[in-house]
């Protein structure tokens, strides 16, 4: 199902807001960011993974941006 936003996304459901709950406050905020352009629980997933990557990219780079 596609939502408006991230935002109608975890209010409508139950399964895309835990999965959000249970991400780090950092990817929380960063996924906010970019609410617009997120519609579904599949493309929630996918932002986060990407999240993920970069940061274990900046890790091994040892880049640290934050």
């Amino acid at each position: 199902m596609r939502y408006r936003n991230l935002t109608e996304l975890i209010s409508c459901s139950n399964s895309s807001r835990h999965f959000f709950l249970s991400l780090q406050i950092k990817d929380q905020t960063e996924l906010s960011k970019h609410g617009d352009y997120i519609h579904s629980a599949a493309e929630l997933h996918d932002h986060a993974a990407r999240l993920e990557k970069m940061r274990h990219y900046d890790t091994i780079s040892g880049f640290n941006s934050k």
